[in-house]
């Protein structure tokens, strides 16, 4: 069984270079990296994902979350999947490169209408988190698709 720390920036691992550290002190074969380039573009650090980021990452991760964000007014945003800050082009490009066989999980935390508050993203997810979720979702993976058959 494998535990996975994901890169997240409300917590001490808040980009990848963090995260490699704790990895790299734990230095345990069950403990592994989840790695989330669009959590970076939340990193108050500023980590660059692509390819900053994942150099840190790239033999320490067995899980991978798909999630874009752009910033806008100065402040972090959820986008469709290709349309934000995170070059995912060429990360998936790498990815295929280094052989790369593990996941890759849609976690669509934007929405087509822009309802959700960051009060509403800290509280623990129900109903109203949920609300448009599918429909940003379907456009994502739309967008996912299409990527991949660029990049090919």
């Amino acid at each position: 069984m494998i535990m996975a720390i994901e890169s997240e920036p409300s917590v001490y691992t808040a980009n990848a270079a963090k995260l490699a550290k704790v990895i790299d002190a734990i230095d345990s074969p069950y403990v592994k990296a989840l790695w989330d380039p669009g959590n970076c573009i939340y990193d108050p650090h500023g980590e660059v994902p692509y390819p900053d980021g994942y150099e840190f990452i790239k033999d320490k991760f067995v899980h991978m979350h798909l999630k874009d964000a752009k910033i806008v007014d100065g402040k972090p945003a959820g986008a469709p999947v290709g349309t934000g800050d995170v070059d995912f082009a060429s990360q998936f490009r790498r990815l295929i490169q280094d052989g790369y066989t593990g996941y890759v999980a849609l976690e669509t935390h934007y929405r087509k209408a822009h309802l959700i508050s960051e009060e509403l993203m800290a509280m623990p997810k129900g109903s109203a988190f949920s609300h448009g979720g599918l429909e940003a979702s379907e456009e994502s993976l739309v967008l996912w698709k299409e990527l991949m058959n660029r990049i090919k």
